[in-house]
């Protein structure tokens, strides 16, 4: 028996309407991004051939993979916190934000995008950032190539994208209280 405080959540990934909004935060700004769903403790990557290459050498190590799942974490842990979006640079020095998806108290997940960085890096910034990756074992001159092709977004413009983004996350909500109503 429901009682009033009991309701249906409609996990994420069922929502049909989450590939539309992939496919225009994508084709608008050129931010890939990332569905984290919380049953599964997973990510769901969109579109999957634009993984970031610099991630993926960080991640080519246990430690790499361990660290930034915190970066990611800690992120979405003051993000539901505050209950809006956070922007933050993980510990490989890219900027992301996580967008967390509650409802009724309750969370169905959280958008992620970024893997960027804000402005031009010169060599002076990938050694400064380097040192706190040393640790990993990934050869400088292997990292340093893909450090080089990670996208540059202005910051108004990245900023522009997560309100974008967040304007989308909250019409996801709607579209979860709408089945929640529709199925009462």
């Amino acid at each position: 028996m429901k009682t009033s405080t009991q309701f249906p959540v409609y996990p994420l990934k069922d929502l049909k309407i989450l590939g539309e909004v992939r496919e225009i935060f994508y084709e608008t700004t050129g931010l890939a991004l990332s569905f984290h769903y919380p049953d599964e403790d997973g990510y769901d990557f969109y579109p999957q051939n634009e993984k970031n290459c610099y991630c993926e050498a960080i991640e080519s190590t246990p430690e790499g993979v361990t660290r930034c799942l915190k970066s990611d974490r800690d992120a979405l842990l003051t993000a539901r916190e505050s209950g809006e979006y956070c922007v933050y640079t993980c510990h490989a020095g890219l900027v992301n934000a996580v967008i967390p998806l509650i409802y009724k108290g309750r969370d169905i997940g959280a958008i992620f995008t970024g893997q960027i960085f804000t402005r031009e890096q010169d060599k002076a910034d990938f050694l400064r950032i380097y040192e706190g990756l040393r640790p990993l074992g990934i050869k400088e001159k292997y990292i340093y190539e893909s450090f080089k092709s990670v996208k540059v977004f202005d910051h108004d413009r990245f900023l522009l994208g997560i309100k974008m983004l967040n304007f989308m996350a909250n019409y996801i909500i709607s579209i979860e209280d709408e089945m929640s109503l529709q199925s009462e």
